[in-house]
């Protein structure tokens, strides 16, 4: 079995507002259910981009993205080391690290310290408006591998000039004490259908058709084949066509309706 390549799974982290949204928190716990996973976290939790970023307070105490593929080998730090600087910008060094035993899992973590999120902070001033530099901190990756899958959570804070949280780590080896690993229900359904008519297409750097039109999207952001944020479509004037970041004709949609709900768009040749 190869080593579990980190950087093929790696999504982007993502804040869903710095707006102060507190009050629209949940107050009870909540089970989230991924790709051959489900997990339980503490109040306060809840999803934003997809089903693998969970963020605390609207990302205000806190975010985690999580990923889980088949596997019977750790994931290679140097490996995890290149994901990240590859999603998040800047340069990562090895800090401390430990094993703990969280429910029925032996799990190590890995601390990064960071110099600058340059593209985390360019994808928080999209998303929010609001001028942000991430700078000169670290992020904690738990891994482990247990019954035929290699699981990781990466957890961190974000720094603002008026907000200093607390780590989240304690909230996270909780919820990791609650994993379950195995085929679970997907938390976002993925359309299928074909390209090229009049429904869905791809053409001049431009998506659209009937799809779009009726569905009317509250946003889409576009990744790479190796998980990472390529950018997100900006809107037209022309009803239902977006314009696309420079992305690869093989490339993933997330798309957010106005209702919420989130669902993923395979581009396919």
């Amino acid at each position: 079995m190869k080593n579990f390549n980190f950087r093929k799974k790696y999504h982007k982290f993502i804040l869903g507002g710095l707006a102060l949204f507190i009050f629209q928190a949940k107050v009870d716990a909540k089970v989230f259910t991924g790709d051959n996973f489900k997990i339980t976290y503490p109040p306060l939790w809840d999803t934003l981009l997809n089903k693998n970023i969970i963020a605390k307070n609207s990302g205000l105490s806190g975010i985690s993205i999580l990923t889980n593929v088949p596997g019977s080998r750790s994931p290679n730090l140097d490996s995890i080391t290149l994901a990240l600087g590859d999603s998040l910008g800047g340069h990562f060094t090895k800090a401390k690290n430990g094993v703990l035993t969280l429910g029925k899992y032996t799990v190590n973590w890995q601390d990064f310290a960071y110099d600058s999120l340059p593209k985390l902070s360019a994808q928080i001033q999209i998303s929010t408006g609001l001028p942000l530099s991430i700078k000169n901190d670290s992020i904690r990756v738990y891994y482990l591998v247990s019954d035929g899958y290699v699981f990781t959570l990466s957890g961190m804070t974000i720094k603002t000039g008026f907000i200093n949280p607390v780590k989240p780590y304690a909230d996270l080896e909780s919820a990791i004490a609650t994993l379950i690993l195995g085929p679970q229900t997907s938390m976002i359904r993925e359309i299928s259908g074909r390209w090229g008519g009049a429904e869905k297409w791809v053409r001049d750097g431009r998506l659209g058709g009937a799809w779009f039109s009726a569905h009317r999207p509250r946003s889409i952001d576009c990744f790479n084949l190796r998980g990472a944020w390529v950018g997100a479509a900006i809107r037209t004037n022309s009803e239902g066509i977006w314009v696309l970041p420079s992305i690869d004709r093989n490339s993933l949609l997330l798309i957010t309706l106005a209702d919420g709900s989130r669902l993923h768009l395979p581009i396919r040749n």
